[in-house]
């Protein structure tokens, strides 16, 4: 069963204070109160909305625990991306596939007519449910689902957005081949609802690779025509890599600048531009300005 934090918000309004004014021990008050994993949920409930405050718009209101931040969509993240889609194929409904505590849905219901979200883990939907009624967002729907199953996927169907956006679970660091198997899922699934696809992938994935499994693969001709890959970096470092499909691809590659909104896309001339890539070095050489790491990233050399 999952504890309901939500009702004990005075309590973990307390615990914030009490780890603002460096007085921890106080906590321990709550012990007899509260079983030991509820209360490490709300210290952890805690912690994250005092985090949040720099990320999210009004995000002290969030019911969101640290675990739920690592994965959370910033707000000037998310209002981008639901201004991009706004840009492209105007204001419509919007499907958020693995969509947390919401944090992404927010951004997305703010500026669009509808949005569907769909998350596996109960409290997560719980959360998620109680952060959209607190800042009385009344175009969501909320469904408690795994996103391949055959009843989601119908709904989804039935739906008819004009766009699907999905942010799955992903590892920290490193190549890891079952992040292009798992993107290439996706697509698989739900591209014959929309070409209009928007993932959010990891930054250390192999941009070539994806390409070449996309074009060997039987999948919608459309997304088999190209994606472009998206680096966002937040005052020069890179926060996140998103891949577009279908109407919503501008270029093959791009890099985005936050909060400046500065972009800059590119196409790939040949196979040989795709490969090229930025050599990183330990220290400053003469005349030499460090490139924002989305750059970096995203093999572009800006000449």
């Amino acid at each position: 069963m999952v504890f309901k934090a939500w009702n004990h918000l005075r309590d973990i309004a307390r615990i914030k204070n009490y780890i603002r004014s460096n007085r921890q021990s106080m906590i321990k008050r709550f012990s007899k109160k509260y079983k030991e994993e509820e209360l490490d949920e709300m210290i952890s409930i805690a912690k994250a909305q005092i985090k949040a405050e720099e990320l999210f718009d009004k995000g002290f209101k969030m019911l969101i625990n640290q675990d739920d931040l690592r994965f959370a969509t910033p707000s000037i993240i998310g209002d981008y991306r639901a201004e991009r889609i706004l840009k492209q194929v105007g204001k419509t409904k919007v499907v958020d596939l693995c969509s947390g505590v919401g944090s992404q849905t927010i951004s997305f219901a703010k500026q669009h007519k509808h949005v569907l979200a769909v998350e596996i883990d109960e409290r997560k939907t719980k959360y998620a449910l109680k952060n959209i009624k607190n800042l009385d967002l009344r175009n969501v729907t909320i469904i408690q689902c795994d996103i391949f199953k055959d009843e989601i996927i119908e709904i989804v169907e039935k739906y008819r957005p004009k766009v699907i956006f999905c942010d799955t679970a992903r590892k920290e660091k490193g190549h890891r081949e079952e992040e292009i198997d798992l993107i290439i899922k996706i697509l698989r699934t739900y591209s014959s609802i929309t070409p209009n696809l928007i993932i959010e992938a990891p930054p250390f994935i192999n941009i070539r690779d994806l390409r070449k499994k996309l074009n060997e693969d039987s999948i919608n001709p459309i997304i088999k025509s190209g994606f472009e890959a998206e680096y966002l970096s937040i005052e020069f470092k890179l926060r996140r890599l998103t891949l577009y499909f279908g109407q919503l691809r501008n270029y093959d590659y791009s890099i985005v600048e936050l909060p400046e909104k500065n972009y800059l896309g590119v196409n790939i001339k040949d196979d040989k531009t795709d490969e090229e890539e930025l050599e990183e070095v330990d220290e400053p050489l003469d005349y030499l300005i460090e490139p924002n790491p989305a750059l970096t990233r995203a093999s572009i050399s800006m000449l």
